[in-house]
């Protein structure tokens, strides 16, 4: 039994709020597929993905695709996975992107009207180099997935298939200073911002409440999520010498927190996507940005309506406040970094995703 399949690359990025200096131009890949591989697995997706090419160094990234299988006689598997590995890098004519499609084996059940048993048919397997596409294309370009694929001897492309890359430049790398030249948000954004606002407020009160009641009885019951969320996000090593600097200064940042966010925000608005990059060559799409200067001033971006949870835009809020406020805190570690939030507590002294993460932790 002969069987081809068409894996395309999904690329998920981790989401979130970031204000590194450091920016690249960066590409945006997108992958349509519609078609039938033989007569049991069909499907039809159009996904898109971010990256980023730093220096010349060559992008990879390895993603799992899901078939979906289908058919009158199919018994099993109705959805099997595969892998795949991405690589990209830098040519004279744009972005030479390689996918190449890891090995797999499948093996069908099927229950045939004619047929009282079930029906286990040898395993299939398909080797790497059956599943390579080698491309070239340049900003806005089209490309079908077979253009340049070899196809083994005795093998087909199936009928009904189609399959293309199309390759943008998402944004240029070009200033974009936050809080300048931006459009007012409009009404219904305005009170998604608000129910954030709201929300971030609420958490304020309970978490300042539950630091100072640790502080007095660090022993009692109610303390215990307190000296977890103290060791989660500011790497407190329980060290009771330690414990009045790290509370004075949450305390003090709440307390600015509280006189910041009880004035209106004034927001702007930039319809167009940012991207920031950290040293390790990361890409990020930015949520919000701060406006140093001005307590309550914010860019947002498309990200912060479009992604984010209530949840997540609230702490959003808190993080770009506690940059206004403060202009020696830097994004050292987001939330889902390695190695967050640092192997000392000074690494988190004035790293504004520790202070928002505990604020919300303790707070909601």
């Amino acid at each position: 039994m002969s069987h081809s399949i068409i894996v395309h690359v999904i690329f998920l990025v981790l989401i979130q709020t970031t204000s590194y200096s450091q920016t690249k131009d960066v590409w945006e890949l997108d992958n349509l597929f519609d078609g039938q591989f033989g007569p049991y697995a069909s499907g039809h997706r159009d996904t898109k993905f971010d990256f980023i090419l730093c220096d010349q160094k060559e992008f990879r990234v390895d993603v799992i695709e899901h078939i979906d299988m289908n058919g009158p006689d199919l018994v099993s598997p109705k959805r099997f996975d595969v892998s795949a590995t991405l690589y990209a890098s830098r040519s004279k004519k744009g972005v030479r992107l390689r996918v190449v499609i890891h090995p797999f084996t499948l093996q069908l059940t099927l229950k045939h009207s004619w047929a009282k048993e079930l029906i286990t048919e040898p395993p299939f397997t398909a080797p790497a180099s059956e599943g390579v596409f080698d491309m070239e294309l340049r900003d806005g370009a089209t490309r079908d997935c077979f253009e340049g694929r070899p196809v083994p001897p005795g093998q087909h492309l199936p009928p009904g298939i189609k399959c293309v890359y199309t390759l943008r430049l998402l944004t240029k790398s070009e200033p974009d200073e936050p809080g300048h030249a931006h459009p007012t948000i409009n009404s219904s954004q305005q009170k998604v911002l608000d129910d954030s606002y709201e929300m971030a407020r609420s958490w304020l009160s309970r978490a300042e409440d539950a630091m100072e009641g640790f502080m007095k009885d660090p022993g009692s019951a109610s303390s215990i999520r307190v000296s977890m969320m103290l060791e989660k996000h500011f790497a407190w090593d329980e060290n009771p010498a330690s414990l009045p600097r790290l509370s004075s200064m949450i305390i003090k940042q709440i307390e600015a927190l509280k006189a910041a966010l009880s004035q209106r925000l004034n927001a702007g608005w930039s319809p167009r996507p940012r991207f920031n990059v950290d040293p390790n060559c990361i890409l990020r799409r930015v949520h919000a940005a701060a406006t140093h200067g001005c307590l309550t001033c914010m860019t947002l971006y498309p990200d912060f309506f479009d992604i984010e949870t209530e949840i997540a835009r609230a702490t959003t809020v808190i993080h770009e406040t506690l940059h206004n406020l403060n202009d020696d805190f830097a994004d050292h570690y987001q939330e889902t970094d390695l190695g967050y939030p640092g192997r000392k507590m000074e690494e988190a002294y004035d790293n504004p995703a520790s202070y928002a993460a505990f604020i919300r932790d303790l707070g909601k």
